[in-house]
């Protein structure tokens, strides 16, 4: 920020070639500011020229003068006036954004991008960040998801990289803009520890709201009701166990997706009335409920590596080895139709401790107690999981969950979370009356 404030101190100077170096240095924050890209094209004589003292970036910043910093503050908080009062201005922001604030706390909100597909999304989400016109976060964090080696994937548990990020001061309310990336910055990076706390308190929200979105649709589905008034409603005795519990975060977070998935089918039913409030959103970047896990949840299963993935649109939440039955297990699309704890009345019997019907066949997607048939082909065409895994996968998928079984498509790498997803079961899952005979 202070390369962009200096950089207009030498244009209100004339000194053109200082300005260009200052404003190079500052990069994107003067892309947000200016709303078009930076072109320095000075040569590397006229470029160091242009440096203050011919000094590098780093010795300058270090030698401001008191009344130079103070003539930096002045002219932030001119702009800043002027920015906000300026009609029609660069700053796009949805008039009445969601309730639902998809971050770690209320200050703190978590821009999540796993590539730019359009030459302004960069751009857009760097305005948000660093502007966050009518919002009540001060700290915002720029976090790079990691991609799976053919870049089909996005790999969700992976810690993202941490690119920037922007703490609005109190006084001012300019941002304050650290950068993470050594060869964007051409810096050495500070502490990225409070943003990285950040970023992994805000993925952890987003996966239980994930599971209480996804929840939500396949109980409106299954049911034909609007979204009832409270989480409750989809937790209940098995049959209609459509989710076996919730968190604290989960029963905090359930209004305002109940009130999101019904603005949504209302537009759906009205697309005329709605496109007045339509919001402006950059599919990449996650904020005000733009969230990378916004598709409901769905399962693949690949027959090719023994893999079986939970996934939400291309992001890849879980990705666990499995049992198979080669040409026995069909390859096609199911909806998980039943879900039963302990089927047959044991949690280390054949089907282990969990068990999901496919689509009411004989297909199911349950334990095993031969857990060293992960990885082979020895059912009689079910998923065997191992127990840790078929557990974790019970608690965040609900019934109504599609299923597609094919060749290929998965990595083979293994992935899964730091701390195993869990939810306390509130209701009887149990189906004690049933004898099942799953083609294990």
């Amino acid at each position: 920020m202070g390369w962009y404030l200096l950089g207009k101190e030498y244009v209100a100077q004339g000194k053109e070639a200082k300005a260009a170096y200052c404003f190079a240095q500052a990069g994107e924050v003067y892309e947000a500011y200016e709303a078009k890209k930076i072109n320095v094209t000075l040569p590397e004589h006229l470029y160091m020229e242009g440096a203050p003292n011919g000094e590098r970036p780093e010795a300058v910043a270090g030698k401001m003068t008191m009344r130079t910093r103070l003539v930096l503050l002045l002219l932030a908080m001119v702009m800043l006036a002027m920015i906000a009062t300026a009609p029609g201005g660069w700053r796009k922001q949805p008039s009445e954004p969601p309730e639902l604030v998809l971050s770690a706390a209320n200050d703190a909100a978590v821009f999540y991008t796993h590539g730019f597909s359009k030459p302004d999304e960069r751009k857009n989400a760097l305005q948000t960040i660093f502007f966050p016109q009518g919002a009540s976060w001060k700290y915002a964090v720029l976090a790079k998801g990691t991609l799976t080696s053919d870049g089909q994937w996005v790999l969700w548990p992976r810690k993202p990289v941490i690119e920037l990020t922007s703490e609005r001061s109190d006084v001012t309310g300019q941002p304050d803009v650290a950068y993470f990336d050594a060869e964007k910055c051409n810096c050495k990076p500070g502490d990225s520890t409070k943003a990285q706390q950040t970023t992994d308190a805000w993925m952890a929200v987003e996966e239980q709201i994930a599971v209480v979105r996804s929840a939500l649709i396949s109980y409106t589905k299954q049911y034909g009701e609007a979204p009832p008034d409270t989480i409750d409603k989809l937790v209940s005795d098995y049959p209609k166990n459509v989710l076996p519990g919730y968190t604290e975060t989960m029963k905090q977070a359930y209004p305002a997706i109940a009130a999101q998935l019904a603005q949504k089918k209302a537009a759906a039913a009205d697309p005329p009335a709605a496109a007045g409030t339509a919001q402006t959103q950059t599919a990449a970047v996650s904020h005000y409920g733009n969230t990378p896990l916004e598709e409901p949840l769905e399962i693949i299963v690949d027959k090719q590596n023994h893999r079986l993935a939970l996934v939400s649109g291309k992001v890849m939440i879980r990705n666990y080895a499995v049992g198979l039955g080669g040409v026995k297990t069909p390859e096609r699309s199911f909806v998980i139709s039943e879900k039963v704890r302990n089927p047959n009345g044991r949690s280390n019997g054949e089907f282990g401790s969990r068990g999901m019907t496919l689509s009411d066949t004989l297909f199911a997607i349950h334990g095993t107690n031969d857990p060293t048939s992960i990885g082979k082909d020895e059912s009689l065409g079910c998923v065997r999981m191992r127990k840790e895994d078929v557990e974790e996968l019970f608690d965040m998928v609900p019934i109504g969950t599609k299923v597609t079984i094919g060749q290929g498509g998965l990595p083979g790498e293994e992935v899964a979370g730091e701390s195993r997803f869990k939810v306390e079961p509130l209701r009887e899952e149990t189906n004690p009356g049933k004898v099942y005979r799953w083609l294990n």
